[in-house]
């Protein structure tokens, strides 16, 4: 496999995960702040925004615990993604994954139990995985 289409398989990876995380945080904040928009969201929709946050949450959890602690999970993210993470929470990396655990068991229990602050996680998660995907579209671009 070539260089080019590596990075081009990389960046398209990363921009569906951004995709649906985006359009998961969307979701929940429509719902959270009653914002134009969420009469147009089903119950079902809800929900998979939800799963879908849980699930990228969990991922990123194990993605960012020892390596001997790892298990193979059926959502996967990006180790790039992680590193980013690991890079730009590293002075407050142990309370940032604790910040993450308590914003998974909100996510996993029900809505009603998200916080403001849970939600700004969520965003703050979806800009740095902006962040990996633009990075990597600039590498894409040079080549």
């Amino acid at each position: 496999m070539s260089d080019l289409s590596i990075l081009s398989h990389a960046y398209k990876t990363n921009s569906d995960l951004l995709k649906k995380v985006n359009d998961a945080v969307v979701a929940l904040k429509r719902t959270q702040y009653k914002l134009p928009g969420e009469e147009s969201l089903s119950s079902e929709q809800v929900l998979e925004s939800q799963k879908l946050l849980s699930q990228f949450l969990g991922a990123i959890l194990e993605g960012l615990s020892p390596a001997q602690d790892r298990e193979l999970k059926d959502f996967m993210i990006p180790s790039s993604l992680t590193e980013r993470i690991s890079e730009a929470k590293k002075g407050e990396l142990e309370y940032y994954i604790s910040d993450l655990e308590q914003a998974s068991d909100h996510l996993a229990h029900d809505l009603a139990c998200l916080t403001p602050k849970d939600l700004a996680l969520l965003d703050e998660l979806a800009t740095i995985t902006d962040a990996e995907t633009s990075s990597l579209f600039r590498k894409l671009w040079r080549k």
